[in-house]
C-alpha cells in the first residue's frame, strides 16, 4: 500500500462515507474493497470521496474496477465524488 494512503470513514443515516487520502495504488484498491465488504451492507449507499487523493496509479484503478465486479452487491451502490471519481468508478 502507498505509505500515505488512508481511508477515513463516517456514517450518517443509512449512508456510509469513505474519504480517500494519499496515493491510490493496487494495495490501496484492495484495502478499499476490503473496507467496502466489511462496512457496507446491501442497500446502503456508499459515497467515496476522491478529492484528497494525490495520485491514482493505473494499476490501482484497473485492479479496483476488475475486483469490484466480484463484490457487485456492494459496488452497485457506490457513488464516487472528487477529482478522481470518474476515473476509479467501475462501469455499471
Amino acid at each position: 500500500m502507498a505509505a500515505n494512503f488512508r481511508i477515513k470513514r463516517h456514517s450518517r443515516s443509512k449512508n456510509i462515507y469513505f474519504d480517500l487520502v494519499g496515493d491510490f495504488d493496487g494495495t490501496s484498491a484492495m484495502e478499499l474493497l476490503h473496507d467496502l465488504e466489511k462496512h457496507a451492507q446491501k442497500g446502503t449507499k456508499v459515497y467515496v470521496n476522491t478529492a484528497c487523493l494525490s495520485s491514482v496509479a493505473a494499476f490501482g484503478e484497473d485492479l479496483f474496477k476488475k475486483q469490484c465486479r466480484l463484490f457487485s452487491k456492494y459496488c452497485n451502490n457506490l457513488v464516487f465524488t472528487g477529482r478522481y471519481g470518474d476515473r476509479i468508478q467501475p462501469a455499471p
